[in-house]
Formats: structure tokens, C-alpha cells, sequence
């Protein structure tokens, strides 16, 4: 048995990389330090008008090949490119095949040990308890708490799942993930009241989600959002952030815009309820995102029409 902490087993780790060979380095240079017995690869295959993925996939594939501790490696290659959507989906339920649990990195996540840690502790904490659909490395906000021997394994609790490093388990991933938005009135009204009836960030998921729906924009975290709200479940984060996405570049799909790298630099936020995420998070997406999210359903609106 392989362990991060004093407690902490760790859960097999699933990486899903595609075309960006350096990002992946990082990952598993990570992991080195971490050993985890178990690790599950899925890489995206190359898109048919883009003559660099084939070159590139290779790169992400000799990487791959680093892995020198000893551990149990499988590897799962498209042949095709799948898309953001369907090849995370994929390797989701493609590494579920073997476990109950995972630790979910995608290729552009920055974490420690410690990010380890948390996910393992607390998939053994909540292993059982229907309410958690997930466990987030991310806190966007970082709360004042002072991390002492009282506090270190307090959590927060949010509707808002962070994706960018997360951990669940299979029973949970395969009875309330819903991969088609299939929006309605109801699920409308219930991402208003979620939002604390906030038009904007209420109009920017509702866009975003419709989006998917017809086939305009290639993603998967705006459906685990919608599941967790409709399915009544709720993410765990910890009070500091345990992990940074450091794809922010021009060969990202979704993290070209540098307005999002406020993401990665927000202030901690004062008199936080630990026992509620909700509130502040609110306030996070109303002074935070506002400006990034009016441009984002602009750039919505020309796309639909």
C-alpha cells in the first residue's frame, strides 16, 4: 500500500491529456513524488484538419513512457479525436470500468502532495454519504481561515463544482452525471434560485448549457454543474486552494482568455461560513466574473445566430 500522508491511500489517478506534451510533463513529474500505485492515461486523438496532434500525441506518449516507479499503468489512445466533451466522458467512464473511485487531472493542473492528500482523505471520509458528488482541489476564493491543528480538516460545501483537479466515485459519477443538458423551464428556474436569482450568472450558465444542447460548444463541466443541482448533491472544497491551471495559452480549448486567470489570483475572502460556500461564492461570480461572463454571452449570441 502506497500512502501521501499518515492515513491517506491513494485513490488511482486518472490523467486526460491530448496534444500538449510539456503540460503532461508536469503532471507526471507530480506524480513522481507521489508514486501512486495505480494510473490510468487517456489521450485524445489528433484532429483530422490539424497536422501538428500526430506529431504532438507522440510527444505526450513518450512522457507517458517516463513513468519510472513502480506502478500499474494503463493507457487508453483514440484513434479519432473524440472532443473535449466526449473523450473526457470517455476516459471517465473508461477508467470506472476498474475502479470505485478516481483522482481526475487533467493535463494543465499544477498540484502538490497535498492536493493528493485531501482527495484521499476525503473520498474515504464520504465514501458513504449520498450527499457529496464530488471532492474539488480548487477553492477560486481561498478563505481567511487561519490552517491550524482545529481548522486543517475543515471544508467547505458548495453547488459549484471545481474541475480543475477533483475526485469521486464511480456510484456517484454514473447514477447523476447527465451528458445532454436537456434543459427545461424547471431546471431554468432552478439555476436562478441556485444563483441567489442572479441574471447575469443565471443568463451565462443558461446560454452556456443551451449552448451544448445544439451542439455549439464542445465541454462537459457546465452538465456536472446542472447535475449537481438537479440531483441535489454537493462538492467538497478545501479552505485554501490545493491546485492552479497553468494552460492559460493559445493551444488551450477553453483557457485562451486572460480574463480567467483572475481564477488563479482572487483575494481571500473575509468572514467566510465554512459550513456554507454558497454566499461568498455568489459574491465571487457577481464581482469577479461579471465582466467576463457579459462578454462571454455576447460572443454566445453571434455564435447562435
Amino acid at each position: 500500500m502506497k500512502y501521501t500522508g499518515e492515513n491517506n491511500l491513494v485513490a488511482p489517478i486518472l490523467i486526460i491529456g491530448f496534444n500538449r506534451p510539456d503540460l503532461l510533463k508536469n503532471v507526471i513529474n507530480s506524480l513522481r513524488v507521489i508514486k501512486p500505485e495505480k494510473l490510468y492515461v487517456h489521450i485524445d486523438g489528433p484532429r483530422s484538419n490539424n497536422k501538428n496532434d500526430d506529431f504532438l500525441i507522440s510527444e505526450c506518449m513518450k512522457e507517458i513512457e517516463k513513468v519510472d516507479w513502480k506502478t500499474k499503468v494503463e493507457i487508453h489512445k483514440q484513434e479519432k479525436n473524440l472532443g473535449c466533451m466526449r473523450a473526457v466522458v470517455f476516459a471517465i467512464d473508461w477508467a470506472f470500468e476498474y475502479e470505485t473511485k478516481l483522482i481526475i487531472l487533467e493535463d494543465d493542473i499544477k498540484f502538490e502532495s497535498s492536493f493528493i492528500d485531501f482527495c484521499n482523505d476525503q473520498l474515504s471520509r464520504n465514501e458513504n454519504n449520498e450527499k457529496i458528488m464530488l471532492i474539488s482541489g480548487y477553492n477560486p476564493i481561498n478563505s481567511s481561515l487561519p490552517t491550524n491543528s482545529n481548522n486543517q480538516n475543515q471544508v467547505l460545501f458548495s453547488s459549484y463544482p471545481m474541475v480543475w483537479g477533483w475526485a469521486t466515485w464511480k456510484n456517484q459519477w454514473k447514477s447523476y452525471y447527465e451528458e445532454d443538458p436537456n434543459l427545461n423551464l424547471k431546471k431554468i428556474l432552478l439555476i436562478l434560485k441556485k444563483n441567489n436569482f442572479n441574471p447575469v450568472a443565471t443568463l451565462y450558465f443558461t446560454i452556456s448549457l443551451f449552448q451544448i444542447q445544439i451542439g455549439k460548444l464542445d465541454t462537459w463541466d457546465f452538465q456536472l454543474y446542472l447535475s449537481c443541482l438537479v440531483s441535489k448533491r454537493r462538492v467538497i472544497i478545501p479552505i485554501m486552494s490545493l491546485t492552479s491551471n497553468i494552460g492559460f495559452r493559445a493551444d488551450a480549448t477553453h483557457t485562451k482568455g486572460a480574463d480567467l486567470r483572475t481564477l488563479n489570483k482572487f483575494k481571500p475572502a473575509k468572514n467566510l461560513d465554512n459550513t456554507n460556500f454558497d454566499p461568498t461564492y455568489r459574491k465571487f461570480l457577481r464581482k469577479t466574473l461579471t465582466r467576463l461572463i457579459l462578454r462571454r454571452i455576447k460572443s454566445m449570441f453571434k455564435k447562435i445566430n
